[in-house]
Protein backbone atom coordinates (compact mmCIF):
# COMPACT_ATOMS: atom_id res chain seq x y z
CA UNK A 1 0.00 0.00 0.00
CA UNK A 2 1.38 3.79 -0.55
CA UNK A 3 2.01 5.05 2.61
CA UNK A 4 -0.19 8.09 2.96
CA UNK A 5 2.37 10.45 4.86
CA UNK A 6 4.97 10.19 1.75
CA UNK A 7 2.56 10.57 -0.67
CA UNK A 8 1.69 13.86 1.27
CA UNK A 9 4.99 15.19 1.31
CA UNK A 10 5.08 14.60 -2.22
CA UNK A 11 2.70 16.88 -3.16
CA UNK A 12 4.20 19.16 -1.00
CA UNK A 13 6.61 19.66 -3.88
CA UNK A 14 6.27 22.47 -6.16
CA UNK A 15 5.17 21.43 -10.12
CA UNK A 16 8.79 21.69 -11.30
CA UNK A 17 10.39 19.20 -8.78
CA UNK A 18 7.80 17.24 -9.76
CA UNK A 19 8.40 16.82 -13.61
CA UNK A 20 11.80 16.46 -12.68
CA UNK A 21 11.01 13.56 -10.63
CA UNK A 22 9.17 12.17 -14.25
CA UNK A 23 12.29 12.59 -16.12
CA UNK A 24 14.10 10.31 -14.43
CA UNK A 25 11.58 7.58 -14.75
CA UNK A 26 12.48 4.27 -16.54
CA UNK A 27 9.30 3.17 -17.60
CA UNK A 28 5.59 4.48 -17.98
CA UNK A 29 4.31 1.93 -15.33
CA UNK A 30 6.47 4.74 -12.95
CA UNK A 31 4.64 7.22 -14.49
CA UNK A 32 1.33 5.99 -13.85
CA UNK A 33 2.06 4.60 -10.53
CA UNK A 34 2.54 8.54 -9.62
CA UNK A 35 -0.05 9.67 -11.28
CA UNK A 36 -2.58 7.45 -9.57
CA UNK A 37 -1.74 8.93 -6.31
CA UNK A 38 -3.86 12.09 -6.34
CA UNK A 39 -6.19 14.66 -8.74
CA UNK A 40 -2.84 17.16 -8.58
CA UNK A 41 -0.47 14.21 -9.54
CA UNK A 42 -2.50 12.80 -11.74
CA UNK A 43 -3.06 15.89 -14.02
CA UNK A 44 0.99 16.74 -13.55
CA UNK A 45 1.65 13.07 -14.60
CA UNK A 46 -0.63 12.52 -16.82
CA UNK A 47 0.66 14.20 -19.97
CA UNK A 48 3.82 13.35 -18.84
CA UNK A 49 2.70 9.59 -19.69
CA UNK A 50 1.85 10.28 -22.89
CA UNK A 51 4.53 12.22 -23.58
CA UNK A 52 7.46 9.29 -22.32
CA UNK A 53 4.87 7.19 -24.69
CA UNK A 54 5.55 9.22 -27.75
CA UNK A 55 9.17 9.37 -27.30
CA UNK A 56 10.30 6.11 -26.02
CA UNK A 57 7.39 3.42 -26.82
CA UNK A 58 6.81 4.85 -30.81
CA UNK A 59 3.17 6.43 -29.48
CA UNK A 60 1.90 3.32 -29.02
CA UNK A 61 -0.89 4.58 -26.62
CA UNK A 62 -2.07 6.67 -29.76
CA UNK A 63 -2.34 3.29 -31.57
CA UNK A 64 -4.04 1.53 -28.94
CA UNK A 65 -6.59 4.06 -28.44
CA UNK A 66 -7.60 4.02 -32.24
CA UNK A 67 -7.85 0.28 -31.41
CA UNK A 68 -10.50 0.40 -28.79
CA UNK A 69 -12.19 3.43 -29.99
CA UNK A 70 -11.32 5.28 -26.83
CA UNK A 71 -11.70 9.02 -27.89
CA UNK A 72 -10.28 10.45 -25.06
CA UNK A 73 -6.84 9.04 -25.21
CA UNK A 74 -6.36 9.50 -28.83
CA UNK A 75 -6.70 13.15 -28.24
CA UNK A 76 -4.84 13.15 -25.29
CA UNK A 77 -1.92 11.50 -27.19
CA UNK A 78 -2.24 13.77 -30.00
CA UNK A 79 -1.97 16.70 -27.96
CA UNK A 80 1.05 15.43 -26.29
CA UNK A 81 3.13 14.99 -29.36
CA UNK A 82 2.13 11.99 -30.92
CA UNK A 83 2.50 11.94 -34.77
CA UNK A 84 -0.72 10.97 -36.80
CA UNK A 85 0.34 10.33 -40.29
CA UNK A 86 -2.05 10.86 -42.96
CA UNK A 87 -1.16 8.24 -45.15
CA UNK A 88 0.97 4.85 -45.23
CA UNK A 89 4.48 5.87 -46.32
CA UNK A 90 5.75 4.73 -49.68
CA UNK A 91 8.22 2.53 -48.37
CA UNK A 92 4.96 0.23 -46.31
CA UNK A 93 3.47 0.29 -49.25
CA UNK A 94 6.25 -1.12 -51.78
CA UNK A 95 7.25 -3.05 -49.43
CA UNK A 96 3.71 -4.85 -48.40
CA UNK A 97 2.40 -8.09 -49.84
CA UNK A 98 0.42 -6.69 -53.10
CA UNK A 99 -2.84 -7.09 -54.09
CA UNK A 100 -4.16 -10.99 -54.05
CA UNK A 101 -6.29 -11.68 -57.27
CA UNK A 102 -8.34 -14.21 -55.71
CA UNK A 103 -11.65 -13.87 -52.83
CA UNK A 104 -10.11 -17.29 -51.41
CA UNK A 105 -7.75 -15.19 -49.06
CA UNK A 106 -9.37 -12.73 -47.15
CA UNK A 107 -7.09 -12.39 -44.39
CA UNK A 108 -4.88 -9.35 -43.22
CA UNK A 109 -1.05 -10.02 -43.37
CA UNK A 110 1.50 -8.63 -40.64
CA UNK A 111 2.44 -5.36 -41.27
CA UNK A 112 2.03 -2.16 -38.59
CA UNK A 113 -1.56 -0.65 -39.48
CA UNK A 114 -2.41 2.82 -39.39
CA UNK A 115 -4.51 4.49 -36.43
CA UNK A 116 -7.12 5.26 -39.61
CA UNK A 117 -7.24 0.93 -40.24
CA UNK A 118 -6.98 0.11 -36.47
CA UNK A 119 -10.18 1.92 -35.97
CA UNK A 120 -12.06 0.95 -38.94
CA UNK A 121 -11.47 -3.06 -38.07
CA UNK A 122 -13.29 -2.19 -34.90
CA UNK A 123 -15.93 -0.08 -36.73
CA UNK A 124 -14.75 3.34 -34.25
CA UNK A 125 -16.66 6.07 -36.30
CA UNK A 126 -15.91 8.60 -33.77
CA UNK A 127 -12.13 8.01 -34.45
CA UNK A 128 -12.28 7.57 -38.32
CA UNK A 129 -14.00 10.62 -38.39
CA UNK A 130 -11.19 12.41 -36.54
CA UNK A 131 -8.63 10.94 -38.40
CA UNK A 132 -9.84 11.94 -42.08
CA UNK A 133 -10.97 15.32 -40.67
CA UNK A 134 -7.39 15.52 -39.67
CA UNK A 135 -6.43 15.51 -43.23
CA UNK A 136 -6.45 11.29 -44.08
CA UNK A 137 -7.64 9.77 -46.82
CA UNK A 138 -11.63 7.77 -46.69
CA UNK A 139 -9.80 5.71 -49.84
CA UNK A 140 -7.02 4.94 -47.87
CA UNK A 141 -5.56 1.62 -49.19
CA UNK A 142 -3.21 -0.26 -46.82
CA UNK A 143 0.15 -2.31 -48.07
CA UNK A 144 -2.28 -5.64 -48.24
CA UNK A 145 -4.40 -3.33 -50.76
CA UNK A 146 -7.40 -3.17 -48.72
CA UNK A 147 -9.51 0.28 -48.22
CA UNK A 148 -11.09 0.70 -44.94
CA UNK A 149 -14.47 0.37 -46.97
CA UNK A 150 -13.08 -3.33 -47.40
CA UNK A 151 -12.26 -3.25 -43.66
CA UNK A 152 -15.38 -2.26 -42.83
CA UNK A 153 -17.24 -4.67 -44.98
CA UNK A 154 -14.76 -7.47 -43.68
CA UNK A 155 -15.89 -7.17 -40.20
CA UNK A 156 -19.44 -6.36 -40.76
CA UNK A 157 -19.40 -2.46 -39.69
CA UNK A 158 -22.65 -1.40 -40.73
CA UNK A 159 -22.66 2.06 -39.57
CA UNK A 160 -18.95 2.61 -40.58
CA UNK A 161 -19.79 1.30 -43.83
CA UNK A 162 -22.82 4.42 -44.63
CA UNK A 163 -20.17 6.54 -42.94
CA UNK A 164 -17.41 6.06 -44.81
CA UNK A 165 -19.66 6.66 -48.14
CA UNK A 166 -21.16 9.69 -46.53
CA UNK A 167 -17.54 10.81 -45.90
CA UNK A 168 -16.50 10.11 -49.88
CA UNK A 169 -15.13 6.73 -50.00
CA UNK A 170 -14.94 5.72 -53.45
CA UNK A 171 -16.05 2.01 -54.24
CA UNK A 172 -14.48 1.85 -58.08
CA UNK A 173 -10.20 2.00 -56.95
CA UNK A 174 -8.74 -1.24 -58.84
CA UNK A 175 -8.52 -3.74 -55.89
CA UNK A 176 -9.03 -7.20 -57.82
CA UNK A 177 -10.52 -9.81 -55.32
CA UNK A 178 -10.37 -6.67 -52.76
CA UNK A 179 -13.41 -4.59 -53.10
CA UNK A 180 -15.97 -3.78 -50.19
CA UNK A 181 -18.51 -5.58 -51.75
CA UNK A 182 -16.96 -9.18 -52.74
CA UNK A 183 -15.54 -8.75 -49.07
CA UNK A 184 -19.21 -8.75 -47.54
CA UNK A 185 -20.18 -10.98 -49.78
CA UNK A 186 -17.37 -13.66 -49.01
CA UNK A 187 -18.02 -12.69 -45.09
CA UNK A 188 -21.57 -13.08 -45.29
CA UNK A 189 -22.21 -9.81 -44.27
CA UNK A 190 -25.45 -8.79 -46.24
CA UNK A 191 -26.58 -5.88 -44.93
CA UNK A 192 -23.39 -4.21 -45.50
CA UNK A 193 -23.46 -5.90 -48.76
CA UNK A 194 -26.73 -4.29 -49.22
CA UNK A 195 -25.59 -0.70 -48.88
CA UNK A 196 -22.69 -1.03 -50.90
CA UNK A 197 -24.63 -2.62 -54.15
CA UNK A 198 -27.23 0.66 -53.74
CA UNK A 199 -23.95 2.77 -53.91
CA UNK A 200 -22.60 1.07 -56.87
CA UNK A 201 -26.10 1.53 -58.66
CA UNK A 202 -26.27 5.03 -57.75
CA UNK A 203 -22.89 6.21 -58.62
CA UNK A 204 -20.81 3.63 -60.31
CA UNK A 205 -22.40 1.61 -63.39
CA UNK A 206 -18.99 1.15 -65.29
CA UNK A 207 -17.58 -1.24 -61.82
CA UNK A 208 -20.89 -2.34 -61.51
CA UNK A 209 -21.51 -5.19 -63.78
CA UNK A 210 -17.99 -6.55 -62.59
CA UNK A 211 -17.86 -6.10 -58.78
CA UNK A 212 -21.60 -7.79 -59.09
CA UNK A 213 -19.84 -10.93 -61.12
CA UNK A 214 -17.11 -10.89 -58.56
CA UNK A 215 -19.21 -10.50 -55.49
CA UNK A 216 -21.63 -13.36 -56.73
CA UNK A 217 -18.66 -15.84 -56.86
CA UNK A 218 -17.19 -14.99 -53.69
CA UNK A 219 -20.43 -15.35 -52.08
CA UNK A 220 -21.43 -18.75 -54.03
CA UNK A 221 -17.84 -19.76 -52.78
CA UNK A 222 -18.53 -19.52 -48.63
CA UNK A 223 -22.18 -20.37 -49.32
CA UNK A 224 -24.04 -17.28 -48.27
CA UNK A 225 -27.34 -17.88 -50.12
CA UNK A 226 -28.86 -14.67 -48.90
CA UNK A 227 -26.45 -12.57 -50.30
CA UNK A 228 -26.36 -14.76 -53.98
CA UNK A 229 -30.36 -13.87 -53.82
CA UNK A 230 -30.00 -10.50 -52.94
CA UNK A 231 -27.13 -10.56 -55.94
CA UNK A 232 -29.38 -12.14 -58.04
CA UNK A 233 -32.50 -9.85 -57.25
CA UNK A 234 -30.24 -7.02 -58.79
CA UNK A 235 -29.80 -8.14 -62.36
CA UNK A 236 -26.59 -9.96 -61.20
CA UNK A 237 -25.51 -12.45 -64.37
CA UNK A 238 -25.32 -15.90 -63.97
CA UNK A 239 -23.36 -17.69 -67.06
CA UNK A 240 -20.19 -15.95 -67.14
CA UNK A 241 -16.74 -17.39 -67.56
CA UNK A 242 -14.33 -16.44 -64.34
CA UNK A 243 -10.76 -17.40 -63.01
CA UNK A 244 -10.01 -21.07 -64.86
CA UNK A 245 -12.77 -21.34 -67.11
CA UNK A 246 -15.44 -21.81 -64.50
CA UNK A 247 -18.93 -20.69 -64.23
CA UNK A 248 -21.08 -19.66 -61.14
CA UNK A 249 -23.11 -23.26 -61.65
CA UNK A 250 -19.87 -24.89 -61.62
CA UNK A 251 -18.86 -23.65 -58.30
CA UNK A 252 -21.70 -24.42 -56.87
CA UNK A 253 -21.99 -27.81 -57.84
CA UNK A 254 -18.49 -28.36 -56.43
CA UNK A 255 -19.48 -26.98 -53.09
CA UNK A 256 -22.19 -29.57 -53.24
CA UNK A 257 -25.02 -26.16 -52.38
CA UNK A 258 -27.74 -27.69 -53.39
CA UNK A 259 -29.80 -24.50 -51.92
CA UNK A 260 -27.96 -22.17 -54.12
CA UNK A 261 -28.19 -24.72 -57.38
CA UNK A 262 -31.21 -24.42 -57.40
CA UNK A 263 -31.55 -20.93 -56.70
CA UNK A 264 -29.26 -20.38 -59.97
CA UNK A 265 -31.21 -22.72 -62.02
CA UNK A 266 -33.90 -21.17 -61.26
CA UNK A 267 -32.42 -17.82 -62.36
CA UNK A 268 -31.22 -18.99 -65.58
CA UNK A 269 -28.30 -20.60 -65.15
CA UNK A 270 -26.77 -22.69 -67.75
CA UNK A 271 -26.01 -26.47 -66.38
CA UNK A 272 -24.51 -27.60 -70.20
CA UNK A 273 -22.42 -24.34 -70.45
CA UNK A 274 -19.26 -26.59 -70.31
CA UNK A 275 -15.50 -24.51 -70.66
CA UNK A 276 -12.66 -26.05 -68.17
CA UNK A 277 -11.65 -29.45 -69.38
CA UNK A 278 -15.21 -30.50 -70.79
CA UNK A 279 -16.74 -30.27 -67.02
CA UNK A 280 -20.43 -29.55 -67.11
CA UNK A 281 -21.62 -28.60 -63.53
CA UNK A 282 -23.04 -32.29 -62.94
CA UNK A 283 -19.26 -33.77 -63.83
CA UNK A 284 -17.99 -31.34 -61.18
CA UNK A 285 -21.32 -32.75 -58.60
CA UNK A 286 -19.83 -35.92 -59.18
CA UNK A 287 -16.36 -35.51 -59.14
CA UNK A 288 -16.78 -34.35 -55.89
CA UNK A 289 -18.99 -36.93 -54.57
CA UNK A 290 -21.77 -34.37 -54.14
CA UNK A 291 -24.96 -37.17 -54.89
CA UNK A 292 -28.20 -34.78 -54.04
CA UNK A 293 -26.32 -31.72 -56.45
CA UNK A 294 -25.80 -34.38 -59.11
CA UNK A 295 -29.73 -35.97 -58.80
CA UNK A 296 -30.18 -32.20 -59.35
CA UNK A 297 -28.64 -31.02 -61.87
CA UNK A 298 -29.13 -33.98 -64.28
CA UNK A 299 -32.53 -33.64 -64.30
CA UNK A 300 -31.54 -29.88 -66.21
CA UNK A 301 -28.36 -31.73 -68.13
CA UNK A 302 -27.88 -32.74 -71.79
CA UNK A 303 -27.74 -36.66 -72.47
CA UNK A 304 -24.02 -35.71 -73.21
CA UNK A 305 -23.00 -34.55 -70.10
CA UNK A 306 -24.85 -37.24 -68.40
CA UNK A 307 -23.39 -39.95 -69.57
CA UNK A 308 -19.88 -38.69 -69.15
CA UNK A 309 -21.12 -37.74 -65.18
CA UNK A 310 -21.55 -42.08 -64.93
CA UNK A 311 -18.88 -42.61 -66.62
CA UNK A 312 -16.93 -40.87 -63.88
CA UNK A 313 -18.93 -41.99 -61.68
CA UNK A 314 -17.57 -45.66 -62.74
CA UNK A 315 -14.25 -44.55 -62.74
CA UNK A 316 -14.44 -43.03 -59.55
CA UNK A 317 -15.79 -46.30 -58.39
CA UNK A 318 -19.04 -44.46 -56.90
CA UNK A 319 -21.52 -47.13 -57.12
CA UNK A 320 -24.43 -45.38 -55.09
CA UNK A 321 -23.73 -42.24 -57.70
CA UNK A 322 -23.53 -44.34 -60.58
CA UNK A 323 -27.51 -45.98 -59.64
CA UNK A 324 -28.27 -42.94 -58.69
CA UNK A 325 -27.66 -41.53 -61.97
CA UNK A 326 -28.81 -44.44 -63.81
CA UNK A 327 -32.39 -44.23 -62.01
CA UNK A 328 -32.24 -40.72 -62.69
CA UNK A 329 -32.31 -41.58 -66.47
CA UNK A 330 -28.65 -41.13 -67.38
CA UNK A 331 -27.96 -42.40 -70.96
CA UNK A 332 -25.97 -45.14 -70.31
CA UNK A 333 -23.39 -44.60 -73.16
CA UNK A 334 -22.51 -41.91 -75.67
CA UNK A 335 -23.34 -41.96 -79.24
CA UNK A 336 -21.32 -41.37 -82.33
CA UNK A 337 -23.41 -38.09 -82.93
CA UNK A 338 -23.16 -36.80 -78.99
CA UNK A 339 -19.20 -36.21 -79.64
CA UNK A 340 -19.91 -34.50 -82.54
CA UNK A 341 -17.61 -31.73 -83.23
CA UNK A 342 -14.99 -32.81 -80.07
CA UNK A 343 -11.41 -33.22 -80.90
CA UNK A 344 -10.24 -36.71 -81.45
CA UNK A 345 -6.94 -35.81 -79.89
CA UNK A 346 -8.01 -33.91 -76.98
CA UNK A 347 -11.01 -34.86 -76.18
CA UNK A 348 -12.33 -38.44 -77.30
CA UNK A 349 -9.51 -40.30 -76.03
CA UNK A 350 -9.05 -39.51 -72.57
CA UNK A 351 -12.12 -37.08 -71.79
CA UNK A 352 -15.16 -39.09 -73.28
CA UNK A 353 -15.07 -42.70 -72.22
CA UNK A 354 -17.98 -44.91 -72.28
CA UNK A 355 -19.28 -45.91 -69.26
CA UNK A 356 -19.05 -49.50 -70.10
CA UNK A 357 -15.12 -49.33 -70.41
CA UNK A 358 -14.76 -48.33 -66.90
CA UNK A 359 -17.21 -50.67 -65.80
CA UNK A 360 -15.29 -53.93 -67.42
CA UNK A 361 -12.09 -52.50 -66.77
CA UNK A 362 -13.42 -52.58 -62.90
CA UNK A 363 -14.20 -56.46 -63.16
CA UNK A 364 -17.21 -55.34 -61.43
CA UNK A 365 -19.86 -58.09 -63.45
CA UNK A 366 -22.64 -56.32 -61.51
CA UNK A 367 -21.87 -52.99 -62.71
CA UNK A 368 -21.57 -53.95 -65.95
CA UNK A 369 -25.14 -55.57 -66.08
CA UNK A 370 -26.95 -52.46 -64.84
CA UNK A 371 -25.47 -50.98 -67.73
CA UNK A 372 -27.16 -53.28 -70.04
CA UNK A 373 -30.52 -53.54 -67.94
CA UNK A 374 -30.92 -49.95 -68.55
CA UNK A 375 -30.00 -49.91 -72.29
CA UNK A 376 -26.29 -49.76 -72.81
CA UNK A 377 -25.53 -51.13 -75.65
CA UNK A 378 -23.03 -54.21 -75.74
CA UNK A 379 -22.02 -53.31 -79.14
CA UNK A 380 -21.38 -49.27 -78.72
CA UNK A 381 -18.32 -47.81 -80.81
CA UNK A 382 -15.31 -46.70 -77.70
CA UNK A 383 -13.82 -44.20 -79.42
CA UNK A 384 -11.79 -43.07 -75.98
CA UNK A 385 -10.29 -45.23 -73.78
CA UNK A 386 -8.40 -44.10 -70.34
CA UNK A 387 -4.95 -43.22 -70.32
CA UNK A 388 -2.56 -46.23 -70.51
CA UNK A 389 0.64 -45.10 -71.69
CA UNK A 390 0.52 -46.73 -75.14
CA UNK A 391 -2.01 -46.52 -77.78
CA UNK A 392 -5.11 -48.56 -77.29
CA UNK A 393 -6.45 -49.95 -80.81
CA UNK A 394 -9.60 -51.25 -79.17
CA UNK A 395 -12.79 -50.30 -81.25
CA UNK A 396 -15.37 -52.33 -78.87
CA UNK A 397 -15.39 -53.05 -75.03
CA UNK A 398 -14.69 -56.81 -75.27
CA UNK A 399 -11.34 -56.72 -76.62
CA UNK A 400 -10.04 -55.42 -73.04
CA UNK A 401 -11.34 -58.50 -71.07
CA UNK A 402 -10.17 -60.96 -74.32
CA UNK A 403 -6.39 -59.34 -73.58
CA UNK A 404 -6.62 -59.36 -70.20
CA UNK A 405 -8.13 -62.55 -69.72
CA UNK A 406 -10.49 -61.62 -67.89
CA UNK A 407 -13.38 -65.03 -68.03
CA UNK A 408 -16.30 -64.24 -66.56
CA UNK A 409 -16.60 -60.83 -68.15
CA UNK A 410 -15.96 -62.30 -71.71
CA UNK A 411 -18.87 -64.34 -71.05
CA UNK A 412 -20.63 -61.92 -69.76
CA UNK A 413 -20.31 -59.73 -72.49
CA UNK A 414 -20.73 -62.35 -75.35
CA UNK A 415 -24.07 -63.97 -73.62
CA UNK A 416 -25.24 -60.15 -73.65
CA UNK A 417 -24.91 -60.19 -77.60
CA UNK A 418 -21.24 -58.63 -77.78
CA UNK A 419 -20.04 -59.60 -81.46
CA UNK A 420 -17.35 -61.80 -81.50
CA UNK A 421 -16.37 -60.83 -84.99
CA UNK A 422 -16.06 -56.55 -84.44
CA UNK A 423 -12.33 -55.49 -85.67
CA UNK A 424 -10.19 -53.16 -84.01
CA UNK A 425 -8.52 -50.31 -85.34
CA UNK A 426 -6.35 -52.40 -86.97
CA UNK A 427 -8.59 -55.02 -88.38
CA UNK A 428 -8.14 -57.75 -85.63
CA UNK A 429 -10.64 -58.97 -83.94
CA UNK A 430 -10.86 -60.51 -80.22
CA UNK A 431 -10.22 -64.30 -81.44
CA UNK A 432 -6.25 -62.61 -82.85
CA UNK A 433 -6.17 -61.49 -79.33
CA UNK A 434 -7.50 -64.66 -77.19
CA UNK A 435 -4.70 -67.00 -79.86
CA UNK A 436 -1.94 -64.32 -78.80
CA UNK A 437 -3.02 -64.92 -75.36
CA UNK A 438 -2.92 -68.55 -75.55
CA UNK A 439 -6.06 -68.69 -73.68
CA UNK A 440 -8.18 -71.43 -74.20
CA UNK A 441 -11.14 -70.84 -72.53
CA UNK A 442 -11.78 -67.80 -74.06
CA UNK A 443 -11.02 -68.76 -77.87
CA UNK A 444 -13.31 -71.38 -77.18
CA UNK A 445 -16.06 -69.32 -76.20
CA UNK A 446 -15.35 -66.83 -78.92
CA UNK A 447 -15.66 -69.47 -80.73
CA UNK A 448 -19.10 -70.89 -78.90
CA UNK A 449 -20.32 -67.61 -79.91
CA UNK A 450 -19.93 -67.42 -83.61
CA UNK A 451 -16.42 -65.93 -83.59
CA UNK A 452 -15.00 -66.96 -87.38
CA UNK A 453 -11.96 -68.90 -87.09
CA UNK A 454 -10.63 -67.76 -90.59
CA UNK A 455 -10.70 -63.89 -89.38
CA UNK A 456 -8.07 -64.02 -87.11
CA UNK A 457 -5.63 -62.29 -88.91
CA UNK A 458 -2.40 -60.10 -87.56
CA UNK A 459 -2.54 -56.27 -88.55
CA UNK A 460 -0.81 -57.34 -91.67
CA UNK A 461 -3.99 -59.19 -92.40
CA UNK A 462 -1.91 -62.68 -92.29
CA UNK A 463 -3.72 -65.26 -90.37
CA UNK A 464 -2.55 -65.83 -86.74
CA UNK A 465 -2.63 -69.68 -86.66
CA UNK A 466 0.05 -69.52 -89.95
CA UNK A 467 3.06 -68.48 -87.79
CA UNK A 468 1.88 -68.51 -84.33
CA UNK A 469 2.91 -71.33 -82.06
CA UNK A 470 0.22 -73.13 -79.94
CA UNK A 471 -0.65 -75.41 -78.12
CA UNK A 472 -2.25 -78.68 -79.97
CA UNK A 473 -5.45 -78.27 -78.05
CA UNK A 474 -5.74 -74.79 -79.41
CA UNK A 475 -4.89 -75.98 -82.76
CA UNK A 476 -7.32 -78.30 -83.17
CA UNK A 477 -10.19 -76.48 -81.72
CA UNK A 478 -9.56 -73.83 -84.63
CA UNK A 479 -9.34 -76.37 -86.97
CA UNK A 480 -12.19 -77.81 -86.14
CA UNK A 481 -14.25 -74.63 -86.31
CA UNK A 482 -12.82 -73.65 -89.77
CA UNK A 483 -15.06 -77.32 -90.63
CA UNK A 484 -17.80 -75.28 -89.17
CA UNK A 485 -17.84 -72.48 -91.90
CA UNK A 486 -18.30 -73.60 -95.44
CA UNK A 487 -15.26 -71.76 -96.71
CA UNK A 488 -12.47 -69.34 -96.48
CA UNK A 489 -13.80 -65.55 -96.37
Amino acid sequence: MTDPFHMSRLELLPDELLLLIASFAMSQSTIAALARTSHRLYSIYDPCLYRWNVAHDQSSALYWAAENGIMVTFQKALDDGATLPVEYSSEELTNGPGYPCSTCSMELYDFQPHPLTLAARGGHEAVVRLIIEKGASPDMVDPEGITLLSVAAMNGHVALTRTLLALGARQDIELPGRHALTVASYRGHKEVAAILLSDLENHYNEALEDQVKEALIAAISKRHKAIVQLLISHGAALNFVYAFQETPLNTAARNGDTDILLLLLKHGADPNRVLNRHHAALTEAVLHNHEEAALILAQHTERLHCTRALSIAVQQDDKRMFESLLRKGAAPDFSLSDLAGHSQEDDLTYEWVQPIVYAVQSQDTHLVEMLLDHGADVNVQCPGWPKTGYDVVYSHVLFWPVEKQHEAMVDLLLERGADPNVVDKANQPPLTYAIECGNEYIIKSLLDHGANPYRAVDNMGKRVLCYKEVSTSIRTMLEEAEKNWPSEP
